[in-house]
């Protein structure tokens, strides 16, 4: 009888101490744990098309770590809607400009996890970050999403359609 009590009681006090043992690691930051030399983005957004103008850029680095973002748009050599002119958009290098919209700094602090809200301009858009940690190493992160305006999309169906009423 009392092997059937003590044996269960010592197995089941024996999985709770190393339970909670292993998850009481030293204090290392939430980079570290996650392997990650810098940074690393919650959501990557690169190559997507949105109808959201805000978009939301966010994730983790380490504390003290110094964030820089440039948000560019693309701007065609010519002044016709970029969903008009689809086949110069595929060759957006040779067919105009990536033009500066803002520039922001700042500092991750003790959370580890930083957020920022980017205004896109209808059309290409490309978010530059880079992010410098405290011993002075860097990463760079190219994000491309493409804003397509509700109304001009609407228009441009809405064209279609109606030429072929006609």
């Amino acid at each position: 009888m009392f092997k059937k009590i003590v044996l269960p009681a010592v197995i089941i006090a024996a999985m709770l101490t190393l339970n909670t043992a292993a998850f009481a690691e030293p204090n290392r930051s939430i980079a570290r744990r996650l392997d990650v030399t810098t940074f690393q983005l919650t959501k990557n957004l690169d190559g997507t098309k949105t109808f959201e103008r805000n978009q939301v850029i966010s994730g983790r680095a380490e504390n003290g770590s110094e964030i820089t973002m440039t948000v560019y748009w693309f701007k065609t050599d010519e002044d016709q809607s970029i969903l008009s002119k689809k086949k110069a958009f595929e060759d957006t290098d040779n067919s105009g400009d990536w033009i500066m919209q803002k520039k922001s700094n700042w500092v991750v602090g003790a959370s580890e996890i930083f957020a920022k809200t980017v205004t896109l301009n209808p059309g290409k858009n490309r978010i530059v970050i880079r992010v410098k940690d405290q011993k002075g190493s860097f990463k760079d992160e190219v994000i491309n999403v493409e804003y397509v305006y509700k109304d001009e999309l609407t228009d441009f169906i809405n064209n279609i359609i109606l030429k072929n009423l006609k």
